[in-house]
């Protein structure tokens, strides 16, 4: 399955209206038609004074996964993050093969490449039970097929 990012891309940064959650609201109901709820955010929003990724992540049915334990994500999975602050506050979105897809504050949202720096950003993953584990499986390859193919 390949997952489609293209219309979440180039978006203008509004809190609350248009930001990293929103993107995941959009991302889930077009890839998986999940309904995840609109939660509220203040403009105000301060995640060091409030932490509403963890407060209500349960009421869109994800399950919180062990980020150093469970690395690297598997598609689909949401990295919250923290940047600048004690408490999580962004949302990315990975899609697998080492991209990601996020909507950073004050920037057009986008599909980049995953730099290291975001497992240190990470502060735990979002599984939702209803995506399918989309992990590319690797072609299980033998030491006898190895051999076979070195003298052939």
């Amino acid at each position: 399955m390949i997952l489609v990012s293209e219309p979440f891309q180039g978006k203008v940064f509004n809190l609350g209206v248009q930001d990293c959650f929103s993107l995941c609201i959009d991302f889930f109901k077009e890839n998986f038609d999940i309904k995840i709820p609109n939660i509220s955010r203040p403009h105000d929003w301060d995640a060091n004074k409030l932490d509403l990724i963890n407060d209500f992540y349960h009421l869109s049915g994800f399950k919180k996964i062990d980020a150093e334990s469970e690395w690297p994500p598997r598609p689909a999975d949401v990295l919250v993050t923290t940047i600048s602050g004690s408490n999580p506050n962004h949302l990315v979105v990975y899609l697998g093969s080492n991209e990601i897809l996020h909507h950073p504050t004050g920037q057009l949202s986008k599909k980049e490449l995953m730099r290291p720096v975001w497992k240190r950003f990470t502060s735990y993953i979002l599984r939702h039970p209803e995506v399918p584990d989309l992990t590319a499986s690797k072609p299980l390859v033998t030491l006898e097929d190895i051999l076979d193919e070195r003298f052939i």
